[in-house]
């Protein structure tokens, strides 16, 4: 037989600017669990935001049996793609795009190392850079980032091929 939660407040203490209360939960199991609560009051104690408990209020336990509401993530439904000739300066690779899903970088090169930089700020360099990709590879983003990505080769064949994920 199904027995009833209940929620009841141990003590209520006052600071100047905050209201600390102690809260003891017993579940239908008999389990009691204490916790405390702080919120933000006024000049006469008066709680500002927050719950407020009423003298005359009546505990109550919210519950569904109702499975989460699934969430379908954002797929991309086109893309950009772009061929970067290699260069043994920085060169924008993406510029700054917030509709941006996630990008893939290919290192064309037989020889030469592609390094990315995948910052705002900063000149990326052969000794400064977030990603290196060796000749003949790819760098995939994992984080969905979406500011600008800059490379430089350590030497000058081959190209990237960028592709830009976008909704």
């Amino acid at each position: 037989m199904p027995t009833s939660d209940s929620f009841i407040a141990v003590n209520v203490a006052t600071h100047p600017g905050k209201k600390v209360a102690t809260y003891e939960y017993v579940d239908g199991g008999g389990n009691v669990v204490e916790s405390e609560a702080v919120t933000v009051t006024d000049g006469t104690g008066q709680e500002m935001i927050g719950p407020r408990i009423a003298a005359d209020s009546i505990p109550v336990t919210l519950a569904t049996d109702e499975p989460a509401i699934p969430v379908a993530p954002v797929k991309s439904t086109s893309t950009n793609v772009t061929a970067i000739a290699a260069a043994v300066v920085p060169t924008i690779l993406l510029a700054p795009n917030p509709s941006r899903l996630g990008f893939t970088i290919v290192n064309t090169s037989t020889t030469d190392t592609l390094f990315v930089l995948i910052s705002p700020a900063g000149v990326v360099s052969p000794t400064l850079y977030s990603v290196p990709i060796a000749p003949q590879s790819f760098y995939e983003d994992s984080v969905n980032y979406v500011d600008r990505v800059t490379g430089i080769w350590s030497g000058a064949s081959g190209a990237a091929l960028v592709t830009e994920f976008v909704p």
